[in-house]
Parts: structure tokens; C-alpha cells; sequence
């Protein structure tokens, strides 16, 4: 017995909507079929709903040996040693490096200050885990880049910084800010403290920076417990 199909003009059901190329079957599909009902664009508002669950990327935060390697070996000359000294010690944002009171850096414990007109405003930092690269790096010697401040956001000014780090063949500053919070969370640093001394609440310091801790530094963590 040969089947036919029932075009869009006929009663009957199951009936077909041309734009939807589907059978559309009982009382359901009548408004669909009368142009009432935009298929299509039911999908498209739907989208909006629709979550994004894929795993996020995770940086390679240098180890620090590595940390060391790049004072060394990549910053030739003692602006850009400074520079990336006070990011790798004390974690701060790059554009906060034309922000800086550093009369303290000299004095036990070697406290820096951010000062207003950063992105979170003033606060105090501190070096982690202690004061050795600030002593053994000269840090309180505060050298910075020429660099044309006037008239450059906080947005221009981090990207001069992050420029430089590309062309020394360094990883982008926040690596190194990411490294800052991973080293406190490893030596049971308060995380609500070096939240503060980073410039943001307990809740970014976990969701944004701590989701970046990898097996060696689950590593560094146990073996810091372990009787010698």
C-alpha cells in the first residue's frame, strides 16, 4: 500500500510545517503550524539559558626555580629587576608598580604600601613566604622603567608592564600574582589576610586565584606537614 504524505494545506494530522522540516503531531502543533508559533526562534531565546561547563584553563604558574631563573637571566637591567621583584614578592597588580610606597621596604618587616588611585585603593602588603628576595634582590632601591605615566589609565599602565614581560620572554605578571596566593595557601598563610594584602574578598581569592594549585603544589603542601 503506498504512502502519502499530508502537505500543509490539508486537516489532517500529523501535519508538516515547511520551515520546521519535522511531522508535528495532534492539537500541539496547531499554532506552530498557523505561523503563531516560531520554532526557531523559541531555540534561539532558549541559548541564553543554556550553561557554559566547561572546564576552565589553567595557568602554568612558574615553580620557584623558575622565578629565580628569570630575575637572572631575563631582566637585564635594574628597572625591570625591580619591577619584576615587587610582582614576584609582594603579588601586586602590574599597573599598581607607578602606585608604590616603598619607604618601609628597607625596615624589618619590609612592608609595602599601595597607595590611592589603583584599582582597589590603598592597603598594605607583604612579601610571601618571607624577606629573603627583597634583601637578596635589593628591593628597597626603588627603581622604575621610563615610562609616560601622565594621562595613562591603570588599564595602559599594566599593559606597558605585561609588553615588557612578552618581550623579556617572562610570563605575564598575574602568573606571578597567582604564584603569590598558591605559595600563602602552601605555608598556611590566613587566606583572609592575603586576600587583603592582594587587594580583593576571600571569595575571588578562591574562585580566581587558589583554582590554579596543581598536584606539585599539593605536594609542597603535604610534605610542609611531615615530621623531618
Amino acid at each position: 500500500m503506498n504512502t502519502k504524505l499530508t502537505s500543509h494545506s490539508q486537516s489532517a494530522s500529523p501535519c508538516y510545517h515547511p520551515d520546521a522540516r519535522h511531522y508535528i503531531l495532534g492539537d500541539r502543533a496547531r499554532g506552530f503550524s498557523h505561523g503563531k508559533l516560531n520554532y526557531f526562534q523559541i531555540l534561539h531565546n532558549l541559548n541564553k539559558y543554556k550553561g557554559n561547563y566547561q572546564p576552565q584553563k589553567k595557568r602554568q604558574i612558574p615553580t620557584e626555580e623558575e622565578i629565580d631563573c628569570y630575575w637572572q637571566e631575563n631582566c637585564k637591567s635594574k628597572a625591570w629587576k625591580w619591577v619584576y621583584g615587587v610582582i614576584v614578592c609582594y603579588g601586586i597588580r602590574p599597573h599598581e608598580v607607578f602606585y608604590l610606597d616603598c619607604s618601609k621596604l628597607g625596615q624589618f618587616p619590609p612592608m609595602l604600601k599601595v597607595m590611592k588611585g589603583t584599582k582597589t585603593g590603598e592597603r598594605l602588603v607583604y612579601p610571601i613566604p618571607d624577606a629573603k628576595r627583597v634583601i637578596d634582590w635589593d628591593l628597597a632601591e626603588k627603581i622604575l622603567p621610563k615610562i609616560k605615566t601622565e594621562g595613562k589609565s591603570n588599564m595602559q599602565l599594566g599593559g606597558k608592564i605585561s609588553q615588557k614581560f612578552n618581550e623579556l620572554k617572562i610570563p605575564s605578571p598575574y602568573h606571578f600574582r597567582d604564584a603569590y596566593a598558591i605559595r600563602g595557601e602552601i605555608l598556611n598563610f590566613n587566606p583572609a589576610t592575603v586576600a587583603q594584602w592582594m587587594g580583593h574578598d576571600l571569595t575571588t581569592h578562591y574562585k580566581k586565584y587558589l583554582r590554579h594549585i596543581n598536584e606539585k603544589h599539593f605536594d609542597s603542601a603535604w610534605l610542609s606537614h611531615q615530621q623531618p
